[in-house]
């Protein structure tokens, strides 16, 4: 029976499997400098059962592989679940990858893949921030320290060649 959507379940999964492959190429092209680093995870959408001490556990593994430090679900839809997604990535996380941060990556039909969305919890946010704003201290360090070593003088106004 098709969905709403029109799309047949099959469609629909075609179409999921489409943007995770899509998503593993643009990480790879963006990130790892076109190396073949991530790709969509075999059987993605699969999971699998887990004992724990209490109760036996479902949960699905992550929808790309080869993120290091992320758990990343992908969601093409036209009408994103946040809640219900969030729940799902954070207790699949959890149980898969303890202490990957878990990302869901979202875009509709007609958006650009560049222009997806990206969600995560707040502090996994103010962690990746507070990464970034360090890695641009010790680059901004660096830079300054080149041009003291070169002239001597750090407000020398000459161009640097980019490194």
């Amino acid at each position: 029976m098709p969905r709403p959507s029109g799309l047949t379940p099959r469609g629909a999964k075609q179409k999921g499997d489409t943007y995770e492959r899509d998503l593993a190429k643009y990480f790879n092209e963006h990130v790892f400098g076109g190396r073949d680093q991530v790709q969509r995870a075999v059987l993605s959408g699969g999971g699998r059962w887990r004992k724990t001490d209490a109760n036996v556990e479902y949960a699905g593994d992550a929808d790309l592989e080869g993120t290091p430090h992320l758990f990343v679900e992908a969601k093409r839809t036209e009408r994103f679940a946040l809640h219900d997604t969030m729940r799902q990535l954070t207790r699949n996380a959890t149980a898969v990858r303890p202490g990957a941060i878990p990302v869901a990556i979202t875009r509709r039909n007609s958006q650009p893949l560049a222009k997806s969305y990206c969600v995560l919890h707040l502090e996994d946010f103010v962690h990746l921030y507070r990464a970034l704003l360090l890695a641009i201290d010790r680059a901004d360090r660096q830079y300054a320290n080149h041009r003291i070593a070169k002239s001597g003088d750090p407000s020398d106004p000459t161009p640097d060649p980019v490194f």
